[in-house]
């Protein structure tokens, strides 16, 4: 029984920071990774693998976790369009001018008072289109 959908995303742009993971694949050793509030998600931008302006050719390699303020267990949400839109789950919107995308979240119900969100999003090497 699905007790409400709650879709947060807002435009509010800014920057993740970049990170580095040496255990990963040589090509794709960099990430963007940042926090937001049910107030709103950043701009995720930079070349993010499977992120395309074309949503029939989109599927970002992202993690969004939830971070319940009340002491609850952290909830990781899936892609959407991995998933069959069944929440927990992120789909993207467009930032302004189209560069870069915010997280816009299913969820079944609202997130407890306090919450905050994290993403971790992996980047291409320059001039790759991984």
């Amino acid at each position: 029984m699905v007790l409400s959908i709650v879709m947060v995303g807002f435009a509010a742009c800014g920057g993740g920071t970049s990170g580095s993971d040496a255990g990963r694949d040589s090509a794709l050793v960099n990430d963007v990774m940042g926090t937001f509030s049910e107030s709103g998600s950043p701009c995720v931008t930079g070349n993010i693998k499977g992120f395309s302006n074309d949503p029939s050719l989109d599927d970002p390699q992202c993690t969004v976790v939830e971070h319940p303020g009340d002491g609850g267990s952290p909830v990781t949400f899936g892609a959407c369009v991995d998933n069959n839109l069944q929440p927990p789950c992120w789909g993207w919107s467009s930032c302004a001018g189209g560069l870069g995308f915010t997280f816009m979240l299913n969820t079944v119900t609202t997130p407890p008072p306090g919450a905050t969100f994290s993403y971790q999003c992996t980047v291409c090497p320059t001039g790759s289109s991984c």
